[in-house]
């Protein structure tokens, strides 16, 4: 698996993975056998076709793209990417929206880049420039399909900015859309 050094993925007992150098200790959920990895994308259903295509973060930019740089985002677990979506909406209603997708792939996919060197406000509200130079560098360079980002929501845990022109990225497995569940306590949220 890429990483390596100071920081990055590690496999640790088990087989577990676990986030090395960022100050915190993460396990990313395996499923059984050789180590692969499940992460979940939710976008709007309406975008289904194209929720891999890398085309809306290429059109408006993200935290780890700039504008013109195509990237699939997903997270390493379904509520994770809950939370992401749900910090942007104005109502939690506007889940109904959104559909889930699972993605499993071979841990020897992903990249880490070290938590000690992520630049300077990688985790402000505002995506930064040198976010978004990272990503665009990691696509650019074409080492790995997948790069492993700590969330800005929760840094505890991972996103994957994923390289849909990468060779490799048929070796992720698209499973089936699902309907996001919505919980009805989180009608009041804004």
């Amino acid at each position: 698996m890429a990483g390596g050094g100071g920081g990055g993925l590690q496999a640790g007992a088990g087989g577990v993975v676990a986030a090395a150098g960022t100050g915190t200790e993460s396990a990313l959920a395996l499923t059984p056998g050789p180590t692969r990895l499940t992460a979940w994308r939710l976008v709007k259903s309406k975008f289904a076709s194209g929720a891999m295509s890398g085309e809306g973060a290429a059109t408006f930019g993200g935290r780890w793209n700039g504008v013109g740089t195509k990237v699939v985002y997903a997270s390493q677990s379904a509520s994770l990417a809950m939370l992401e979506i749900l910090v942007h909406l104005g109502d939690a209603a506007e889940l109904r929206q959104y559909i889930m997708i699972p993605l499993t792939f071979s841990a020897d996919l992903v990249r880490q880049f070290p938590g000690e060197q992520l630049p300077k406000g990688w985790d402000a509200p505002t995506p930064v420039p040198a976010t978004q130079q990272l990503g665009d560098g990691f696509v650019a360079a074409r080492e790995s399909a997948i790069l492993a980002v700590p969330s800005v929501v929760m840094p505890q845990e991972f996103n994957f900015v994923i390289n849909p022109a990468h060779p490799d990225f048929s070796r992720i497995t698209i499973g089936p859309t699902l309907k996001v569940p919505f919980d009805s306590r989180l009608r009041g949220m804004k």
